[in-house]
């Protein structure tokens, strides 16, 4: 499993923070602690969002790569509900040319 730059990057900041709660409650400035435990929660939510999304990413590779293996063909251009019209028309234009 190998961890994204920005994985890697939340996680060093996330065992900052995680020190900082320590000092601020060994100093018992709790309302330093409370923002750092929010801080922190915040990140670790952040960083198991990045963590799914590597995990679908890693399916996603893997099953490509099989269909590939069994000669299927996948074109993910003509499928990409998020391109304007005239994209998918260019798209559907140069199918037709080859």
């Amino acid at each position: 499993m190998i961890k994204t730059v920005e994985e890697s990057r939340l996680h060093g900041n996330l065992l900052r923070t995680a020190v900082y709660l320590f000092d601020a409650l060994r100093d018992e400035d709790y309302e330093s602690a409370k923002l750092e435990m929010e801080e922190l929660q915040f990140g670790m939510n952040k960083l198991e969002e990045l963590a799914v999304k590597r995990e679908r990413r890693e399916k996603l590779t893997a099953v490509i790569k099989e269909l590939k293996i069994n000669g299927v063909e996948i074109d993910f251009a003509s499928r990409a509900t998020f391109l304007a019209s005239t994209a998918k028309n260019a798209v559907e234009q140069e199918r037709k040319l080859s």
